[in-house]
């Protein structure tokens, strides 16, 4: 064989070799092999296909992670709402007071107020003035005005009553242009109660009362 032959079969040889190396650097090689110059461009090529497919992406939220972030989501709203209502009842006890203190209440008004708390059927409940020694009825309390009746007979007022006497005790009157306020306790009964009365175009009107029982008057 010339050496022009032998140079041709050399040729050759390595060009196989090339090409087997650039076959095996597609399919991938084991490591520590030698890529050669078809397995980096295999490799580039296999790199290129995982950038495309997002290789990079968020991993899944696992289970644990799931109840927890709803918790979370759920306790914002609970908690808004809370403060909402918290607010909206703050409003309403100072839109209460704002009304009650908003005007200085005249003789005739004090008078229509009280006479509606001493006719209000909630307290009547407890006053029994068809009990002996209830009637007529004793209230006490500061400037509590004259012509009040209970039952058909005008009130009896005291200065000082005793402990466990059968006398109302007016204990607090406030009065604006369209909201009034009156407590009360009745300690023979051992009660306390506050009724919030209404001005509106028929005059004053009772809106709400609350009475609390077992009430000691020592416990003021």
């Amino acid at each position: 064989m010339t050496s022009t032959r032998l140079e041709k079969y050399q040729r050759a040889k390595l060009a196989r070799a090339e090409r087997s190396e650039a076959a095996r650097g597609v399919r991938g090689v084991p490591p520590g092999e030698d890529y050669g110059g078809g397995g980096r461009a295999g490799m580039l090529l296999i790199a290129l296909l995982v950038f495309s497919c997002g290789g990079s992406a968020k991993p899944p939220a696992t289970e644990a992670d799931g109840p927890a972030a709803e918790e979370t989501a759920s306790a914002e709203p609970a908690a808004a709402k809370k403060e909402n209502d918290e607010e909206s009842s703050e409003k309403t006890e100072k839109s209460e007071k704002s009304d009650v203190s908003g005007a200085e209440a005249s003789t005739d008004d004090r008078k229509a107020v009280l006479q509606l708390v001493l006719d209000d059927e909630e307290l009547g409940k407890y006053l029994r003035v068809t009990e002996p020694g209830r009637f007529p009825l004793k209230v006490s309390g500061s400037d509590i005005p004259s012509g009040l009746v209970k039952a058909t007979k005008p009130i009896e007022i005291v200065s000082s009553p005793g402990p466990k006497a059968a006398v109302l005790v007016i204990t607090e009157v406030e009065i604006g242009a369209k909201r009034a306020s009156v407590a009360y306790r009745y300690d023979i009964e051992g009660i306390k109660g506050t009724t919030t009365l209404d001005k509106g175009p028929r005059g004053w009107e009772i809106l709400r009362s609350r009475i609390v029982e077992h009430f000691r008057a020592d416990s003021k």
